[in-house]
């Protein structure tokens, strides 16, 4: 195991610099999120890598610095400096001088689950490392480490598109090359690595915000926190695994890291037998009805059979029974799978955002000030006049969080800018704080935000398209509940126990929340209508069904019956407004009058959670309720990808809220509330059998050599490729332009074309066209380009040959097996006499055409 065993050094390495960044973080946290339970302790290593990636990318962009391994460490010396200047700015000599440790039970906990997830998911990736053309988007991802790992400044080229900067989402991928250059291993290593990073990032973070969610709790109810000040911090009697903080916490992180959709209690149905296929035609899960399985016991073995069907719950066709593609992936799929792409990278960073919008709410984080000795409780004559470190933790500080939400994945800066708004606005709202405040504060974050990343926003260009009205497909509720089982049961039975605890009339919270329901769904179909009817393709479709004709191409007695079956089956529409209506009622009934036996609704209070938590199963409600009757058109026409990001949002919004939920159900007096909480965690079991299944379907069954490369399986399958790659990356400084084979077509993707670019970063003049036109939602250049590669592969004309070589500005050419298969052999052999061999492996020859 020599190879696995350098792969494990190569671990360590990155674990020991992401800990450089952690610490970093920790300086920051310890003084910004000081009034969180857990001192921010838990997002710190999020919060370090997130500001890390922030000064990389802005060095190289300003011209500051190169694009080399002085960056990253620049970056690195930035983030203590920033943490040293806030920690030690505070005119209180007593803070200023307080150790930057945090609570000892806490951190021991939480070191120790990220290292366990840490190194545990490093060898789940060991079984499972190859950066694979199909089946996920690795080449992709691998095209743009590279490509910004080879770029001498920002924007980084575009390594499938010579001449064009990368036009995506692209923050994690930068924050991925940071760590490659500090650690010093191989990109493909550091692929791996960074993937195994997110899961474990992503674990302590739902640890975190759900610990501190319950400590909040624990604080408005004047019970302090479960861990003493004293950092043993185990109450009496009472052994750490069994606090409820802890249990929340833990509860938390499982459903938001590991916790899968019924497809593992399913899988285990089907590989049983113990169903007839009636039952299969009627669930009517993508190809469950009809595909055979491969099963292993009762555990279906092939991930891209089983599993892949079960990341494409919600199934859309046509009105004339055409199939259309929906995603439903979840984290662990993700995960899983093994992709390393936006959606996921954000998971920590999203979690952190929370974090601080509870903070919002709880009326704490924004100011940045101690307990001790906030500013506003200074006398005026000592309060200073420009505070810059509470300028910074108030504005600055989440400005790059925020902002860095919309360059990291940018479906999510809006979800989660709203959500720190509305928490901060709720939090000042029960508290009888003015709003004005919260709501500046909170556009001016956003806006910052946006102009901190300016120099990204100006190279991003969208395939958005405008918004589609979602005519023809209602999600079926069995599908709905196969998703989120716990989350639905932990939310029931969180409002019906909260409207119990608080002493609110069910009956007044039951109509009003009907109410609100009946406004919503009609709010909802209003703004569908007057969507559609804004476009021109909604008037056209409004004419047709009108007329007598045909509608979009379909028969119209088709087209009616399908309108007819979405307006008589309501039911997921219906239970989604219905629940977001009753967390507002809730909410707004949740403000008692301001009295004596009120306490709770005075400023200086604490802030129950109830609300915070009611507000996250509220807008996961919206979000999922939002597709059944709008999406955002692209490429693909359909609700897919509307579908994909917004689920996933849901997703991490009911693991927040459901782990507390579900915590306090238990906790409850009440026989029934522990009932549902006890049927929502037997739900959260049955998910767990999702990994326990899926994991070894995906690493063969922990069967043949690990390793960490991704691009190992090269040097077998592909040999001549493989040496031809090595040879590049070690002997061609810079980004010069390269030509390889671009895919079949102009608009070719998922293909192993482009394989030189994507594991070396050098741009080529053609990779995959298709995915070029997701990013730039233009076609013209792919397709002006896709033919003059393959003439110059194929004329046997040295002049027209060295003028395309000029237009595309190409210094290296490669013949490889897929040149040698896909072009003639005599327009291959001229360049033997148009350019000189610079490397060859067997047949395969990389040749230099000119330049130095």
């Amino acid at each position: 195991m020599p190879t696995f065993n350098h792969d494990m050094r190569d671990a360590l390495w990155w674990y020991l610099w992401l800990q450089a960044f952690a610490f970093g973080g920790w300086l920051i946290a310890s003084r910004w999120l000081v009034r969180l339970p857990d001192r921010g302790y838990g997002v710190s290593k999020a919060l370090g890598l997130t500001l890390g990636g922030f000064c990389y990318w802005a060095a190289v962009t300003s011209g500051l610095s190169t694009n080399h391994v002085g960056a990253a460490l620049l970056a690195l010396a930035g983030v203590w400096g920033v943490g040293l200047w806030l920690r030690y700015s505070a005119r209180d000599a007593n803070r200023a001088t307080q150790a930057p440790i945090p609570l000892a039970a806490l951190a021991i906990t939480t070191e120790a689950l990220f290292a366990l997830a840490f190194a545990g998911w490093a060898i789940v990736r060991a079984y499972s490392p190859d950066i694979m053309s199909a089946g996920g988007e690795k080449f992709m991802e691998s095209m743009m480490i590279n490509a910004i790992l080879r770029s001498p400044a920002f924007p980084p080229n575009d390594a499938w598109f010579s001449g064009f900067s990368i036009s995506y989402y692209y923050f994690g991928y930068i924050i991925f090359a940071m760590l490659i250059l500090l650690s010093g291993v191989a990109p493909a290593v550091g692929f791996n690595l960074g993937g195994a990073m997110i899961f474990a990032l992503t674990l302590i973070g739902g640890f975190s915000i759900g610990y501190n969610l319950w400590g909040q709790g624990a604080e408005a109810r004047g019970q302090g926190s479960e861990f003493g000040e004293s950092g043993v911090g185990i109450r009496k009697s009472s052994l750490l695994m069994f606090n409820p903080q802890f249990l929340t916490g833990l509860l938390t992180a499982l459903m938001l890291a590991l916790m899968g959709n019924l497809g593992g209690l399913m899988g285990a149905l089907k590989c049983s037998d113990a169903l007839p296929q009636s039952f299969w035609e009627w669930l009517d899960v993508r190809d469950t009805a009809t595909q055979t399985y491969a099963c292993n016991g009762l555990a279906p073995s092939e991930f891209y059979g089983w599993w892949w069907d079960w990341s494409r719950v919600v199934k859309d066709t046509t009105p004339t029974g055409q199939y259309q593609e929906t995603i439903t992936e979840i984290p662990i799929f993700s995960f899983v799978l093994g992709d390393n792409h936006p959606h996921v990278m954000a998971l920590p960073l999203a979690l952190l955002a929370l974090t601080l919008a509870l903070g919002n709410f709880a009326g704490e984080a924004g100011n940045g000030q101690d307990a001790k000795c906030d500013a506003r409780d200074l006398p005026s004559a000592s309060r200073p006049p420009f505070d810059l470190p509470r300028i910074t933790t108030s504005f600055v500080l989440p400005a790059i969080i925020f902002g860095g939400l919309a360059f990291m994945n940018t479906w999510d800066f809006p979800i989660y800018g709203a959500i720190f708004i509305a928490a901060s606005l709720l939090g000042r709202w029960l508290r009888r704080e003015p709003l004005l405040p919260a709501l500046l504060h909170g556009a001016g974050v956003m806006m910052l935000g946006y102009l901190l990343y300016l120099p990204w926003h100006v190279t991003f260009a969208s395939q958005a398209r405008g918004i589609g009205i979602n005519l023809f497909n209602g999600t079926r509720f069995v599908h709905f509940f196969l998703i989120y089982a716990p989350f639905l049961i932990a939310g029931a039975g969180f409002i019906a126990s909260t409207t119990r605890a608080a002493g609110m009339s069910a009956r007044a919270i039951v109509g009003r929340a009907a109410g609100l329901t009946a406004a919503t769904l009609i709010a909802s179909f209003v703004v569908a209508l007057a969507v559609g009817l804004a476009s021109p393709q909604g008037r056209a479709i409004a004419q047709e069904l009108s007329g007598a004709g045909p509608v979009m191409g379909m028969p119209r007695e088709q087209v009616s019956q399908r309108l007819v079956e979405r307006i008589t089956n309501p039911w997921t529409a219906l239970a989604l407004s219905g629940g977001a209506a009753a967390c507002a009622a809730l909410i707004l009934a949740y403000r008692a009058p301001k009295s004596a036996s009120h306490p709770s609704a005075t400023a200086d209070a604490p802030t129950p959670p109830a609300p915070f938590i009611l507000l996250l199963f509220g807008a996961g409600a919206l979000l999922t309720l939002l597709v059944e009757f709008v999406f955002l058109r692209d490429l693909f026409g359909t609700r897919m990808n509307t579908v994909f990001k917004l689920y996933y949002q849901a997703w991490t919004l009911w693991s927040v809220a459901g782990g507390f939920a579900i915590v306090s159900l238990i906790a409850a007096r009440q026989a029934a509330a522990k009932c549902v909480g006890g049927v929502a965690l037997a739900f959260v079991a049955l998910g767990l059998i999702y990994p326990i299944m899926a994991i070894p379907a995906r690493a063969n069954n922990f069967r043949g050599e690990p390793t960490l490369d991704g691009a190992a399986y090269l040097r077998r399958i592909h040999p001549e490729d493989a040496a031809m790659i090595a040879w590049l990356n070690a002997n061609v400084a810079g980004a010069p332009h390269i030509i390889e084979a671009p895919p079949s077509n102009a608009f070719g993707a998922y293909a192993y074309e482009g394989r030189i670019s994507t594991f070396t970063g050098l741009p080529t003049a053609l990779g995959w066209g298709g995915h070029e036109h997701q990013w730039r939602g233009t076609t013209d250049e792919q397709a002006r380009r896709f033919p003059l590669i393959e003439q110059l592969y194929n004329t046997t004309d040295l002049a027209e040959a060295r003028a395309l070589l000029r237009e595309f500005g190409a210094r290296y050419v490669i013949i490889g097996e897929t040149e040698r298969q896909r072009f003639s052999s005599e327009g291959l052999a001229k360049f033997e006499s148009l350019c000189a061999p610079a490397f060859q492996s067997g047949a395969s020859v990389i040749y230099h055409c000119g330049g130095p």
